[in-house]
């Protein structure tokens, strides 16, 4: 099945089928996580208490991990629902939120990397880099990098991570080491929102329910993307408070169809 065509039957998937996504992340995006999953059409649950996550996390479709928010104390909350989705077969999604600003923060999510098999990682150029590169200090910042990668490198660091990656930027790539996407829907006003990088995450998870890990990360930013520019048009003069309200809106009403007609996805020759 052609990427348009395997991205319109997830977003019908994840419809039709709702599936439970376990979604650990921070108290700042946490909100907007749930609701954009909501919309989607999948259902969201947050249980972080280190007595009943594993629990949770088995009776879940998917799990995501965003470290925006990481607390020495959530550490072991977060290891030990990866351990269950490894062990339980159920997708698991990274966004490593920060990953570069500290060294504490930096080895916590390689010591995660290096301990479970992820199926989707997505970040910005510079945190997927950092995980790569087993390094810190190469930014300040979630949206310090703007530049776009180049595929070749996009492709080598799925190959070290041995995962797909999903690396945000101007130009959005996706790579699983064998077949590389560029994804250039997008809407610069969205850098004016705080979450939609952690919303594309819980939309990797949701579809990473349903789908395979390239397919899903594909239509995760595709869907973000996409989304962004209708809600733009659909804001008008407004600003980013009226975008953020209207993205809810879009993605609820995204159907297959938008995602195949509008989604520009480019394969790329490497």
């Amino acid at each position: 099945m052609e990427i348009v065509a395997a991205i319109g039957a997830a977003r019908h998937a994840v419809r039709t089928r709702r599936p439970l996504i376990h979604e650990l992340t921070g108290s700042v995006t946490a909100n907007d996580c749930a609701n954009i999953t909501l919309a989607l059409g999948a259902s969201p649950v947050m249980a972080q208490a280190l007595p009943e996550v594993g629990e949770v996390t088995k009776k879940s479709s998917a799990l995501l991990i965003n470290l925006g928010m990481l607390q020495p104390t959530m550490l072991a909350s977060l290891h030990r629902a990866a351990r269950v989705a490894v062990q339980e077969g159920i997708p698991l999604v990274l966004d490593p939120v920060g990953v570069g600003t500290t060294a504490w923060r930096t080895q916590a999510a390689i010591a995660l990397v290096k301990a479970y098999k992820f199926t989707i990682i997505k970040g910005n150029g510079s945190e997927i880099q950092c995980l790569a590169r087993e390094e810190s200090g190469v930014y300040g910042g979630v949206d310090s990098l703007r530049k776009v990668l180049p595929a070749r490198d996009v492709q080598h660091m799925a190959v070290k991570l041995g995962t797909t990656v999903a690396v945000t930027g101007a130009i959005d790539m996706v790579s699983d080491g064998k077949q590389t996407y560029m994804l250039q829907n997008g809407c610069s006003m969205l850098t004016r929102i705080t979450g939609t990088g952690c919303m594309t995450g819980a939309l990797a998870a949701a579809y990473s329910a349903v789908t395979t890990p390239l397919t899903a990360a594909v239509a995760a930013i595709t869907t973000m993307s996409l989304a962004g520019e209708k809600a733009r048009k659909q804001a008008a003069q407004a600003g980013p408070g009226s975008l953020h309200a209207a993205l809810f809106d879009v993605v609820y009403r995204l159907t297959a169809e938008d995602l195949r007609r509008d989604g520009k996805i480019r394969s790329v020759s490497l």
